[in-house]
């Protein structure tokens, strides 16, 4: 439990982090984000790529699955740091994330 707690909020903090270095890098601050409209904000964050259902898989046939288990249920690959790499260097700026957070809960 403790290890599904530590990766949970290591999940949660690269997706802010990555989140807000891709909205600064891109001159967005939340100063200026408040007088934006919902257009000029999507305007300001650039070509985008969805990771996909990474994160948003759910893995019910397995008893006590492991993150890993969870995130490659569909068929995905895991997600890795040279992954989003790659992903910036292909000239993308934004990252969606979706997430499914109640099969790691418990």
């Amino acid at each position: 439990m403790k290890f599904m707690k530590k990766l949970l909020s290591a999940v949660t903090a690269a997706a802010i982090g990555a989140t807000m270095t891709t909205a600064l890098s891109a001159g967005v601050s939340t100063a200026s984000a408040a007088s934006k409209t919902a257009v000029e904000l999507v305007e300001d964050m650039g070509l985008g790529w969805n990771l996909g259902n990474a994160l948003d898989c759910t893995n019910t046939w397995t008893d006590s699955p492991t993150p890993e288990q969870i995130e490659t249920a569909w068929g995905n690959i895991s997600t890795t740091e040279s992954m989003i790499k790659e992903v910036k260097k292909a000239g993308f700026n934004t990252v969606r994330i979706p997430v499914t957070w109640w099969d790691m809960t418990g």
